[in-house]
């Protein structure tokens, strides 16, 4: 099990899959603060595909880590300061996006950057 950030279903963070790409909007925290869309996996090859995920998981800790700060949160800045991207969890992924988001697996919208209602 992985954890995904979706877009229009293609998957991101965390994630194994490959991601279909994923236009310039922006994405709003719980909080509605803005972030950038994450990077893209390409599946040219193995080592390509692993590559991109781990830059797509360093943003996610990027991004977890500011969210942490704009709030205050000294605990969570704590917690997150030790996420590695290179070594990961699919638990760890799950934290940062239900700490971002309120989800574990959030959809979005590729158009709008909206996050879409779980099924």
């Amino acid at each position: 099990m992985s954890t995904e950030l979706k877009s229009t279903r293609a998957t991101a963070p965390g994630s194994n899959a490959a991601v279909d790409k994923i236009s310039a909007v922006t994405i709003r925290t719980l909080t509605g603060r803005e972030i950038p869309p994450p990077p893209q996996i390409r599946i040219t090859s193995n080592r390509t595909a692993t590559k991109d995920l781990i830059k797509q998981r360093a943003w996610l800790i990027d991004q977890v880590r500011a969210e942490a700060e704009a709030r205050g949160d000294q605990y969570a800045q704590t917690l997150f300061s030790r996420l590695d991207p290179k070594n990961f969890p699919p638990a760890e992924g799950a934290s940062c996006c239900l700490y971002l988001f309120g989800e574990t697996h959030p959809e979005f919208d590729s158009a709008t950057g909206s996050l879409l209602q779980s099924n």
